[in-house]
């Protein structure tokens, strides 16, 4: 990590002393030597980044797309203080912000890290990890966000920003194919229908062959299938006073999707003698299986959203109404094996929401500048999960089973507001406050398939709470001298109450989840040097979590054990971060960033055991206390550098050539577990190509993980073999090149 560390730092003062020459010798005279000013609605206002005093990352569609990336799930390459956890269930994903998020199986329980899409708040895991389609730029906000956000934005917000109409007819298309056979292929055309209507239609379509072989039939695995379209339409009235924006969007995911492969097995044990029978070698690099039922996951997102703008004088007001539904469908043979020992595992999620935001703004350079507003959201989440089989690799009989039902119901209501004010030309008072009431509600009810046994006890529950809570945010912002900008705030956070809404469930799921509340310091600089050629910006930040709401496994729960939610007591994270982006010269243009954070467990004293007594010291009665324990896919080092280089070739032609660079240093998938120790790794990426006509055309060729680094996805044990550990493999753990053609037309 020195390396990388050292690197940073020698590249810096070669930054400055590029600049520095170049702004004592001539300064520029237009813009092309200027990094691009960037706005932000991270207070629900469009602001440039730079004078915003909270900490975020954006990344914009040009940094997207020379990173080759056209997913949310990978915008840590870009984002240091981001992580993704995959999983064999859609349900079980989730974004962490300084490693603190949530990954739970369970509808019962919210994100810690919320994702916004063009305004509206997606309620679950699963709902905005979506390909990327007619993207403007995504907002990675760091720390607690409930404030303005609310919604359950306890440790951070992943905001993605659509392109709206323009009243510019346009056209443009994408098409890319790569490894595994990898085709994207994405359309956008802009038509003005009137002077005052715009309409704006982008769909898009992404396959890859699977990851996975099952040597069973020698069907292919872990692929990815996944279509879909946004339609938007924009009108203004003729004094521009009155806008209403109308978002509808619609996708479908179809895979067979998503299984771990054996990493390690017990020597002399029925898993270890099952996979040599076949030839299969667990390790961390295999990517076989052999099984009878395989997998599968379907799902489709879909929404409309209406968006009405009136200018009141100086100030604006907002209304956002959005519906959303989202439908999930898996099952994942869980076995390890040809056996039907545990080849039903499915589950099944159906999700209506309904949300309506409305804000009122003030005027644009007030001494006192303000957003207040009122947030309602109510959601009903009807799910069932089911598994069954011999639950043992000794023998197919006899066939147990159990099968839940529950819905959970969730109503919540906000009022909330934050202010400036201009205490004198350079300092401000930053404040703000959000009250927020929860109902919350489950019906829960688990039985077993007929003709056979259950496996856990039929139980019925009806609990309901409901919370409320002040949340709020306070500091200092002062403008050291022209673009610079140092901050320092503390704000209090809040996620609501939930449920265990899993398996495991017992008579103690009527108890529900207490909430979860932050309190987070942070200071920070914002800089823009050198005319605007060097952005530096730096944060420092120390957060505690109160009552952690979190997944853990419980040895305890008959027949295998089984996942829990519940409340960790307390967490604490802090760290540092640092993010430049550099214009050295017309042609060259260098970006990156570096985090630091240390996330461990503060108070966990009924933390289920990852090992015997005999290999794990201080496991007493299948618990021990986990107090100072790391997060689980929570890294202390992220690093990120980015690099782009044009140059004009005359006739209208023109190149490039970017580079990015990304690695992480180890992480630990458990509570100490040793055996799920993930290594650090780096991904080099890059591309080259040629563009003409003035950019309306472009040809590209890309590489990812260009020096086939080898890693794995999340590391698990196995369900039926004690001893034995399994992982999920990623398509970035292998080379990946491709070719990128794209064109665009301008009426």
């Amino acid at each position: 990590m020195r390396s990388r560390v050292g690197l940073l730092a020698v590249l810096c003062p070669v930054l400055f002393a590029s600049m520095a020459s170049a702004e004592v010798g001539q300064a520029p005279k237009d813009s092309s030597v200027q990094l691009q000013e960037i706005l932000v609605t991270a207070q629900k206002r469009p602001e440039n980044l730079q004078t915003v005093p909270l900490a975020m990352t954006v990344v914009t569609r040009d940094a997207l797309e020379r990173a080759n990336i056209d997913g949310a799930t990978d915008i840590k390459r870009l984002a240091t203080s981001l992580q993704y956890a995959e999983n064999s269930s859609v349900r079980g994903t989730g974004f962490q912000v300084r490693g603190v998020g949530t990954q739970s199986f369970s509808n019962g329980l919210e994100q810690s890290v919320g994702t916004v899409v063009d305004g509206v708040v997606m309620a679950r895991n699963g709902m905005g990890d979506g390909d990327f389609l007619d993207v403007d730029h995504v907002e990675v906000l760091r720390g607690p966000q409930g404030m303005l956000f609310g919604k359950n934005a306890s440790a951070g917000v992943v905001s993605i920003v659509t392109k709206r109409p323009t009243d510019q007819l346009s056209a443009e298309g994408r098409i890319s194919y790569g490894t595994y056979n990898e085709l994207r292929t994405a359309a956008v055309a802009n038509i003005p229908l009137s002077s005052q209507t715009s309409f704006r239609l982008a769909g898009f379509s992404s396959r890859r062959d699977g990851l996975v072989t099952n040597v069973f039939d020698g069907s292919k695995l872990n692929d990815h299938r996944e279509s879909g379209f946004r339609a938007k339409v924009l009108w203004r009235s003729s004094d521009d006073r009155m806008q209403v924006f109308v978002n509808a969007d619609w996708s479908n995911r179809n895979e067979a999707c998503c299984l771990a492969t054996v990493r390690s097995v017990v020597p002399g044990s029925l898993l270890a003698a099952s996979l040599a029978a076949v030839g299969i070698m667990p390790s961390p690099d295999n990517r076989e299986v052999n099984l009878d039922a395989g997998a599968n996951s379907q799902s489709t997102n879909a929404g409309a959203s209406v968006e009405f703008n009136w200018r009141l004088g100086g100030h604006s007001l907002t209304s956002l109404t959005a519906w959303r539904k989202w439908a999930l469908r898996e099952n994942v043979d869980s076995d390890a094996t040809p056996l039907p020992a545990l080849s039903i595992n499915f589950g099944r999620s159906d999700l209506t929401q309904l949300t309506e935001e409305l804000r009122l703004a003030s005027p644009v350079g007030e001494r006192l500048e303000y957003v207040v507003g009122l947030f309602y959201f109510n959601a009903d989440l009807h799910g069932n999960n089911g598994q069954q089989g011999s639950l043992s690799l000794a023998s197919a009989t006899p066939v147990l089973s159990r099968y839940f039902i529950a819905t959970n119901r969730s109503q919540s209501l906000a009022a909330f507001g934050q202010a400036k004010f201009r205490m004198t030309d350079r300092l401000q008072l930053i404040a703000g406050a959000r009250y927020t009431h929860d109902n919350v509600a489950m019906d829960f009810e688990r039985s077993f398939f007929p003709n056979t046994l259950p496996s856990s006890p039929p139980l019925t529950l009806h609990p309901s709470t409901s919370a409320s809570n002040f949340s709020w945010r306070a500091g200092l912002q002062y403008d050291v001298a022209p673009g610079i900008m140092a901050y320092a705030t503390v704000s209090r956070g809040y996620k609501g109450p939930g449920f265990n809404a899993l398996q495991g469930a017992t008579i103690a799921a009527n108890t529900p989840v207490r909430p979860e509340i932050p309190t987070s310091y942070e200071v920070g600089i914002k800089s823009s040097l050198f005319e605007r050629r060097l952005m530096l910006n730096l944060a420092l930040y120390d957060t505690r979590f109160k009552d952690f709401q979190g997944q853990f496994n419980d040895p305890t729960i008959p027949p295998l054990g089984a996942f829990v939610v519940g409340n960790a007591g307390a967490l604490h994270t802090r760290g540092a971060e640092l993010e430049f982006a550099a214009r050295p010269s017309v042609a060259l243009t260098l970006s990156g960033g570096v985090s630091f954070s240390d996330a461990v467990f503060s108070d966990f004293k009924g933390a289920a055991c990852w090992g015997s007594p005999a290999v794990q010291p201080g496991c007493v009665g299948g618990v021990f206390d986990a107090s100072g324990v790391s997060l689980p896919n929570a890294p202390k080092w992220t690093f990120s550098l980015q690099g782009r280089y044009e140059r004009d070739f005359g006739a209208d032609l023109s190149g490039f050539v970017s580079a990015n660079w990304y690695w992480r240093s180890q992480i630990n998938d458990s509570l100490g577990d040793p055996n799920m120790i993930r290594a650090a790794f780096g991904l080099l990426g890059g591309s080259i190509g040629i563009a003409g006509d003035g950019g309306r055309w472009q040809v590209s060729a890309w590489v990812r993980n260009l020096l086939d680094q080898h890693y794995t996805g999340t590391i698990a044990t196995t369900s039926l073999s004690a001893g034995s550990y399994s992982q999920y493999p990623v398509e970035d753990a292998r080379r990946m090149v491709g070719i990128t053609l794209a064109y665009r037309l301008v009426g």
